[in-house]
């Protein structure tokens, strides 16, 4: 039994390890689809049925700063700033001091409001925690290796005693 756990921690070992190897090739196709992913999320800002999907947005956009896909001129060819009620306006969450109605006629102006892109923003914030992330999976990874080598040590204890009785 200790053995067959021996057997399944290194397998799940394995799988980890292929997992990483796996993520560190195909890096840049993430890269891509992480574009697409933010880019298709924007399209659906404002839109009926969305409202939490908006909220996300604007907090992201007031939380990092940034506004946009990749700057505030997106909000132009978006569905919300094509819109008759939006056109030249971006969110209030691309304003600096967020206020009711401080993103109105701030899409030329660009005085009151953030022009850096989101994306930018994400990705070094997710690139900041990529250390602390790759730190805990080899943590985890150092401590089922340890319980392999634990449970190889038991099963051969079991197994001495076994045949000395």
């Amino acid at each position: 039994m200790v053995v067959t756990f021996a057997v399944l921690l290194g397998v799940i070992f394995i799988l980890e390890l292929a997992a990483g190897i796996t993520a560190f090739v195909y890096r840049g196709k993430v890269n891509d689809l992480a574009v697409d992913a933010v880019s298709n999320t924007w399209e659906n800002y404002g839109q009926h049925g969305y409202d939490e999907l908006s909220n996300s947005i604007d907090i992201i956009q007031h939380d990092l700063d940034c506004c946009g896909v990749n700057g505030s001129s997106d909000w132009s060819s978006l569905p919300w700033g094509q819109n008759s009620s939006h056109v030249g306006d971006v969110p209030d969450s691309c304003c600096d001091d967020e206020t009711l109605g401080c993103g109105k006629g701030q899409l030329e102006k660009k005085t009151k409001i953030h022009t850096q892109g989101c994306y930018d923003q994400l990705r070094d914030a997710m690139r900041s925690s990529v250390l602390v992330i790759g730190g805990v999976g080899i943590g985890v990874a150092f401590i089922q290796l340890v319980g392999i080598v634990f449970a190889c040590c038991l099963a051969g204890a079991i197994r001495r005693n076994y045949e000395m009785v």
